[in-house]
Protein backbone atom coordinates (compact mmCIF):
# COMPACT_ATOMS: atom_id res chain seq x y z
CA UNK A 1 0.00 0.00 0.00
CA UNK A 2 1.45 3.59 -1.00
CA UNK A 3 -1.39 6.00 0.52
CA UNK A 4 -2.47 5.75 4.00
CA UNK A 5 -5.66 7.39 5.54
CA UNK A 6 -4.93 8.37 9.47
CA UNK A 7 -8.12 9.52 10.66
CA UNK A 8 -8.71 11.30 14.31
CA UNK A 9 -8.01 14.27 16.27
CA UNK A 10 -5.61 12.97 19.08
CA UNK A 11 -2.23 14.15 18.19
CA UNK A 12 0.03 11.44 20.12
CA UNK A 13 -1.62 8.91 18.52
CA UNK A 14 -1.52 10.68 14.77
CA UNK A 15 2.05 10.69 15.35
CA UNK A 16 2.30 7.27 16.66
CA UNK A 17 1.02 5.75 13.81
CA UNK A 18 2.85 8.23 11.00
CA UNK A 19 6.07 6.71 13.09
CA UNK A 20 5.35 3.18 12.41
CA UNK A 21 4.58 3.45 8.79
CA UNK A 22 7.35 6.11 7.91
CA UNK A 23 9.81 3.41 9.89
CA UNK A 24 9.26 0.71 7.26
CA UNK A 25 10.62 3.27 4.78
CA UNK A 26 14.30 4.66 4.06
CA UNK A 27 14.43 8.08 2.95
CA UNK A 28 13.11 11.49 4.08
CA UNK A 29 9.74 12.42 5.25
CA UNK A 30 8.11 15.49 3.75
CA UNK A 31 5.03 17.07 6.28
CA UNK A 32 2.75 19.40 4.42
CA UNK A 33 -0.85 20.99 4.92
CA UNK A 34 -2.40 21.44 1.61
CA UNK A 35 -6.02 23.39 0.45
CA UNK A 36 -5.64 24.57 -2.61
CA UNK A 37 -5.09 22.81 -6.13
CA UNK A 38 -2.05 25.31 -6.70
CA UNK A 39 -0.64 23.46 -3.97
CA UNK A 40 -1.54 19.81 -4.60
CA UNK A 41 -0.12 20.48 -8.31
CA UNK A 42 3.13 21.87 -6.91
CA UNK A 43 3.69 19.21 -4.71
CA UNK A 44 3.12 16.52 -7.72
CA UNK A 45 5.35 18.23 -10.01
CA UNK A 46 8.41 18.52 -7.25
CA UNK A 47 7.70 14.55 -6.46
CA UNK A 48 7.94 14.34 -10.52
CA UNK A 49 11.15 15.10 -10.39
CA UNK A 50 12.71 13.69 -7.16
CA UNK A 51 15.82 11.35 -7.38
CA UNK A 52 15.31 7.91 -6.17
CA UNK A 53 14.99 8.35 -2.43
CA UNK A 54 12.54 7.02 -0.81
CA UNK A 55 9.88 10.39 0.44
CA UNK A 56 7.31 10.15 2.89
CA UNK A 57 5.15 12.44 2.24
CA UNK A 58 1.99 13.74 4.91
CA UNK A 59 -0.51 15.78 4.02
CA UNK A 60 -2.68 17.00 7.03
CA UNK A 61 -5.41 18.70 7.31
CA UNK A 62 -7.34 16.84 4.03
CA UNK A 63 -10.86 17.92 5.50
CA UNK A 64 -10.60 21.25 4.44
CA UNK A 65 -8.85 20.34 0.90
CA UNK A 66 -11.00 22.02 -2.13
CA UNK A 67 -13.24 19.75 -4.30
CA UNK A 68 -10.29 21.05 -7.27
CA UNK A 69 -7.74 19.96 -4.72
CA UNK A 70 -9.05 16.78 -3.81
CA UNK A 71 -9.78 15.59 -7.67
CA UNK A 72 -5.73 16.41 -8.44
CA UNK A 73 -4.64 14.43 -5.26
CA UNK A 74 -6.91 11.92 -6.45
CA UNK A 75 -4.68 11.74 -9.93
CA UNK A 76 -1.57 11.52 -8.13
CA UNK A 77 -2.47 9.17 -5.97
CA UNK A 78 -4.09 7.09 -8.68
CA UNK A 79 -0.79 7.31 -10.47
CA UNK A 80 1.92 7.83 -7.96
CA UNK A 81 5.21 7.95 -8.03
CA UNK A 82 7.31 4.75 -7.00
CA UNK A 83 9.39 5.64 -4.55
CA UNK A 84 6.70 7.89 -2.62
CA UNK A 85 4.50 6.94 0.40
CA UNK A 86 1.59 8.89 1.10
CA UNK A 87 -0.06 9.69 4.92
CA UNK A 88 -3.43 11.78 4.32
CA UNK A 89 -4.20 12.96 8.16
CA UNK A 90 -8.14 13.79 8.81
CA UNK A 91 -10.34 14.56 11.55
CA UNK A 92 -12.67 12.15 9.98
CA UNK A 93 -12.62 10.08 7.06
CA UNK A 94 -15.93 10.45 6.17
CA UNK A 95 -15.33 13.92 5.16
CA UNK A 96 -12.72 13.07 2.48
CA UNK A 97 -14.05 12.66 -0.85
CA UNK A 98 -15.01 8.79 -1.77
CA UNK A 99 -12.91 9.09 -4.26
CA UNK A 100 -9.59 9.54 -2.40
CA UNK A 101 -10.85 7.42 0.69
CA UNK A 102 -10.82 4.56 -1.91
CA UNK A 103 -7.16 4.59 -2.91
CA UNK A 104 -6.29 4.82 1.22
CA UNK A 105 -5.56 2.28 3.99
CA UNK A 106 -7.49 3.89 6.83
CA UNK A 107 -6.29 3.67 9.94
CA UNK A 108 -8.52 4.69 12.87
CA UNK A 109 -7.31 6.57 16.33
CA UNK A 110 -10.59 7.43 17.84
CA UNK A 111 -11.08 6.01 20.83
CA UNK A 112 -14.50 4.22 21.54
CA UNK A 113 -17.33 6.69 22.11
CA UNK A 114 -19.02 6.56 25.45
CA UNK A 115 -22.46 8.04 26.03
CA UNK A 116 -22.27 9.66 29.37
CA UNK A 117 -25.88 11.16 31.88
CA UNK A 118 -24.90 14.23 30.36
CA UNK A 119 -25.43 13.34 26.45
CA UNK A 120 -28.33 11.35 27.56
CA UNK A 121 -30.43 13.98 28.95
CA UNK A 122 -29.20 16.60 26.00
CA UNK A 123 -30.52 14.13 23.79
CA UNK A 124 -33.79 13.77 25.50
CA UNK A 125 -34.55 17.76 25.46
CA UNK A 126 -33.67 17.81 21.91
CA UNK A 127 -35.62 15.04 21.15
CA UNK A 128 -38.97 16.40 22.98
CA UNK A 129 -38.02 20.14 21.75
CA UNK A 130 -40.25 21.75 19.03
CA UNK A 131 -39.33 21.47 15.29
CA UNK A 132 -38.90 25.08 15.44
CA UNK A 133 -36.43 24.61 17.82
CA UNK A 134 -34.78 21.48 16.21
CA UNK A 135 -34.01 23.31 12.52
CA UNK A 136 -32.10 26.49 14.67
CA UNK A 137 -29.73 23.43 15.49
CA UNK A 138 -28.74 23.64 11.67
CA UNK A 139 -26.63 26.82 11.39
CA UNK A 140 -24.81 25.49 14.48
CA UNK A 141 -22.50 23.17 12.54
CA UNK A 142 -19.16 23.92 11.71
CA UNK A 143 -18.85 21.10 9.03
CA UNK A 144 -19.38 17.69 8.22
CA UNK A 145 -17.47 15.99 11.05
CA UNK A 146 -19.33 18.02 13.46
CA UNK A 147 -22.55 16.70 11.96
CA UNK A 148 -21.80 13.46 11.39
CA UNK A 149 -20.53 13.04 15.46
CA UNK A 150 -23.58 15.36 16.41
CA UNK A 151 -26.05 12.25 15.13
CA UNK A 152 -23.36 9.27 15.70
CA UNK A 153 -23.66 10.62 19.56
CA UNK A 154 -27.37 11.11 18.90
CA UNK A 155 -28.09 7.55 18.06
CA UNK A 156 -25.90 5.67 20.70
CA UNK A 157 -27.83 7.56 23.17
CA UNK A 158 -31.06 6.56 21.58
CA UNK A 159 -30.35 3.12 21.51
CA UNK A 160 -29.34 3.67 25.12
CA UNK A 161 -32.25 4.81 26.02
CA UNK A 162 -33.97 1.99 24.82
CA UNK A 163 -32.19 -0.36 26.77
CA UNK A 164 -32.72 1.62 29.79
CA UNK A 165 -36.41 1.57 29.03
CA UNK A 166 -36.59 5.05 29.30
CA UNK A 167 -38.43 7.86 27.14
CA UNK A 168 -41.08 7.21 24.73
CA UNK A 169 -40.32 3.94 22.82
CA UNK A 170 -42.32 5.26 19.18
CA UNK A 171 -40.33 8.38 19.22
CA UNK A 172 -37.02 7.06 19.73
CA UNK A 173 -37.38 4.28 17.46
CA UNK A 174 -38.44 6.62 14.82
CA UNK A 175 -35.58 9.30 15.38
CA UNK A 176 -33.25 6.00 15.32
CA UNK A 177 -34.64 4.65 11.87
CA UNK A 178 -34.19 8.22 10.07
CA UNK A 179 -31.15 9.48 11.82
CA UNK A 180 -29.52 6.39 10.55
CA UNK A 181 -30.32 7.31 6.84
CA UNK A 182 -29.55 10.65 7.40
CA UNK A 183 -26.05 9.59 8.75
CA UNK A 184 -25.57 7.07 5.61
CA UNK A 185 -26.39 10.18 3.30
CA UNK A 186 -24.14 12.66 5.00
CA UNK A 187 -21.05 10.12 5.03
CA UNK A 188 -21.81 9.91 1.14
CA UNK A 189 -21.24 13.46 1.01
CA UNK A 190 -25.49 14.40 1.07
CA UNK A 191 -25.93 17.83 1.63
CA UNK A 192 -25.53 18.58 5.53
CA UNK A 193 -27.97 21.47 5.89
CA UNK A 194 -30.49 19.91 3.17
CA UNK A 195 -30.28 16.29 5.01
CA UNK A 196 -30.76 17.64 8.69
CA UNK A 197 -33.57 19.89 8.15
CA UNK A 198 -34.85 16.85 6.44
CA UNK A 199 -34.63 14.95 9.57
CA UNK A 200 -35.70 17.30 12.20
CA UNK A 201 -38.73 18.08 9.95
CA UNK A 202 -39.12 13.99 10.00
CA UNK A 203 -39.04 13.46 13.95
Amino acid sequence: MHAYLIEGNDTQLIDREIANIADNHKGKTMDLVLHKIEEVKEISNLLKLSSSEHITLILRDIDNLSLEAANALLKTLEEPPKEVTFILIAKSCYSVPPTVLSRCQVIKTQKTKKVDEKALKEFGVFLDSKTSNKLSLTTTFSGRPSAIEFLETSILSAHKLLQEGKGEREKIVNFLTKADATLAAIRANGNVKLQLTNLFIGI
